[in-house]
């Protein structure tokens, strides 16, 4: 949650002690006087929320093996056309 009542949009500074009852932020680092509405209006208008991290892709499945088949594996590579031999 971003304090945009309680956040100086002058200067950043944060008034914890800022109410509901309170309508007017008077900013005691810089000395801003603002409405607190427009205060947070200002501040939720500057607002870029931080990047959220990429979930990784989902893992395919494995592929069932067919019963009796073997999976090929090359054996030697063709020198003339980057083939491979299957044994």
């Amino acid at each position: 949650m971003v304090p945009s009542s309680k956040t100086c949009s002058g200067c950043g500074t944060i008034n914890a002690d800022l109410t509901l009852a309170d309508r007017v932020n008077d900013c005691g680092h810089c000395g801003l006087v603002i409405d607190r509405d427009v205060n947070a209006a200002v501040n939720l208008a500057r607002y870029t929320p931080p990047p959220q991290k990429a979930a990784p892709p989902p893992k395919a499945p494995p592929l069932p093996a067919a019963a009796g088949v073997r999976t090929p594996v090359c054996t030697r590579m063709s020198r003339v056309k980057s083939q491979c031999h299957v044994a």
